[in-house]
């Protein structure tokens, strides 16, 4: 079976390009759009669970896909966004992304989580997700900074552009069971 990650649907914060970690930003109508859009893609899949974020723009994104289902929805804090702390709001140009998302240098800004903290507690979920995987399709609405150790987790992490495995706005990526099953 399979893995299906979806990323939030757009905010206001990912058209300014600002950082929005943990702050509680809800989608816009476009992100709203975006997630009946993925809704569609996904409505022939059979679905077993949905897991999500607890911020609202991952929860909103979920329930609007969940409208193929009508599944309970598991809210794991685990798949929440990496906290940027008092960098949190600032625009993109100000911020290297490679810097910030690379588990050999810590940088940690008041507030903040580091990478490789970030990393585990997302492996940690991942890791007992797929043994659940490997009977049932399962879904998970997190965020962009949680598509980059999903995606490692399958591929490993040796990546010069981090930012080439985040995925976009309301983008679907499927981590099959045969790949699931290969890190086990």
């Amino acid at each position: 079976m399979s893995i299906y990650f979806v990323r939030h649907g757009e905010t206001d914060w990912n058209v300014a390009h600002r950082w929005q970690g943990s702050a509680d930003i809800p989608l816009n109508e476009n992100g709203i759009h975006q997630a009946m859009i993925a809704r569609d893609k996904l409505a022939n899949v059979r679905m077993d669970r949905i897991y999500c974020s607890p911020l609202q723009r991952a929860k909103k994104t979920a329930e609007i896909i969940n409208e193929n289902w009508k599944l309970p929805i598991t809210v794991d804090e685990r798949l929440a966004e990496r906290c940027f702390g008092v960098h949190e709001g600032v625009c993109d140009e100000h911020i290297d992304f490679q810097k910030i998302w690379s588990c050999s240098d810590e940088i940690i800004w008041e507030g903040s989580e580091s990478a490789n903290r970030f990393y585990r507690r997302v492996e940690s979920f991942l890791d007992e997700l797929i043994k659940l995987a490997e009977d049932q399709n399962i879904l998970l609405v997190a965020h962009g900074g949680v598509s980059i150790p999903f995606y490692c987790h399958f591929h490993g992490y040796d990546f010069e552009d981090l930012h080439s495995v985040m995925i976009g706005n309301c983008e679907i990526r499927i981590a099959e069971h045969g790949e699931a099953k290969r890190i086990l």
